[in-house]
């Protein structure tokens, strides 16, 4: 019984200790927030039947693989 005390005791302990501080590079060398220049020009430039073409796109490999995934399934059971 005096194991499953000091067991308690510890996850206890764990529980409430602080967060580790994780430590971040100098933060000016990132661009300012809000601000991912090539994705901002990619959109400016994007007309509406590009991004529906893209938007088709994702559709038809996101269908693609989730048949794939279906006839694995089958294989495996």
């Amino acid at each position: 019984m005096v194991g499953a005390a000091i067991w308690v005791k510890r996850s206890h302990r764990k529980r409430h200790q602080e967060p580790e501080l994780i430590h971040h590079p100098d933060k000016s060398s990132y661009p300012p927030e809000n601000s991912i220049p090539e994705f901002e020009s990619e959109q400016k430039e994007m007309s509406p039947e590009e991004e529906r073409k893209i938007i088709l796109d994702r559709l038809r490999r996101t269908e693609e693989l989730r048949q794939k995934f279906e006839r694995r399934k089958k294989t495996d059971d």
